[in-house]
């Protein structure tokens, strides 16, 4: 079931990476739901397969589709029941990969010092998720350009990533 579960949410961030459209907003929108019966009928969040595929991935991978798709207040109200400790259950770097998400959409809503934040605590977890992708460089340096005064920390961050602060 965690395979199949995994291989929806594959096809669902595949859906997303496609110009956004009506037809591609429902095609992953559906594939996630897809996944979320699977994981309801799996139950928990299991490690079978190297999969760590359950409940929790699957609303992870709504947020991110949602993010992907430029939807941040509905990334983040989807992010909404998701457990904190299921969430600090999983990889130091999956946590990162969330924050950074996360970031996206707040930025999306003009939440520049929470994007900032989830950031700097996604730096924290683990730096060659930042500071390695460049997708998530050219976040940082979006936040940096929308902080009419970025903080000492954040300009730091920056710097690490080979960008003016």
């Amino acid at each position: 079931m965690s395979t199949l579960g995994m291989l929806y949410l594959s096809a669902a961030i595949a859906a997303s990476s496609a110009e956004r459209s009506t037809a591609a907003v429902r095609r992953a929108g559906e594939r996630v739901d897809e996944a979320a019966e699977v994981a309801a009928q799996q139950g928990a969040d299991l490690d079978e397969d190297y999969t760590m595929f359950g409940p929790t991935h699957v609303t992870l991978h709504r947020v991110d589709v949602l993010a992907r798709f430029e939807d941040g207040w509905s990334a983040l109200e989807a992010c909404e029941p998701l457990a904190v400790e299921a969430v600090h259950g999983l990889s130091r770097e999956r946590q990162a990969q969330h924050l950074i998400t996360m970031a996206r959409a707040q930025l999306l809503t003009r939440s520049k010092d929470a994007a900032a934040e989830s950031l700097l605590e996604a730096a924290r977890l683990a730096p060659e998720e930042v500071v390695g992708r460049r997708s998530t460089v050219e976040l940082l340096s979006d936040v940096v350009g929308a902080t009419p005064v970025p903080r000492r920390d954040l300009r730091r961050l920056a710097e690490r990533c080979g960008l003016p602060a």
